[in-house]
């Protein structure tokens, strides 16, 4: 299957602005053990208080960073989630977002290429999967929606949406 434009040199880009470009095998691919290195665990323990906003370089390397994964995600359902909360931190970036993006980049280690096979199969009809959390995000309680569509076992397109936030708005009766 031809990709729409991603590929392994767009994750190898994410890994050198992360300085991560040197760590190859499965060694690397930390995303899955849970370890971090002595200098993200640092970053770990730090609490909501504590959470600085990055300064001005680091905020450029962030966002061309997230949106490079953004990027990737068109052709990547393992990391489309991980993709779109980076991109919601773009604005202000702080530095449990680094922390975050430092493990999407030890995934991308791991895992520089996913490839989809479809195999020939006799004519399907469409299935639709979806699922959606309520309040899932810790910092803002929103929602997430997400699904897919699927030809038979061949995976057509797939959508992960952060739901608005919706007011209720009461009566003088319901006060």
């Amino acid at each position: 299957l031809a990709s729409r434009g991603a590929s392994p040199e767009e994750a190898a880009e994410v890994l050198r602005v992360l300085g991560l470009a040197d760590a190859s095998g499965p060694g690397a691919h930390l995303a899955s053990v849970g370890k971090l290195p002595a200098r993200e665990e640092e970053e770990e323990k730090t609490s909501a208080h504590d959470d600085k906003v990055l300064g001005e370089l680091d905020c450029g390397m962030f966002r061309g960073a997230a949106a490079r994964a953004n990027y990737l995600a068109l052709d990547r359902l393992d990391i489309a989630f991980a993709a779109k909360e980076l991109c919601r931190r773009m604005s202000v970036p702080r530095a449990s977002d680094l922390v975050a993006l430092r493990r999407l980049a030890q995934y991308l280690v791991g895992t520089p290429r996913v490839v989809q096979k479809l195999p020939w199969q006799r004519p399907a009809g469409l299935k639709l999967f979806s699922d959606t959390d309520f309040a899932g995000c810790p910092r803002t309680r929103r929602s997430t929606s997400s699904g897919v569509t699927m030809r038979g076992l061949h995976l057509i397109k797939h959508y992960i949406i952060l739901q608005p936030t919706h007011q209720t708005i009461l009566s003088p009766a319901d006060l």
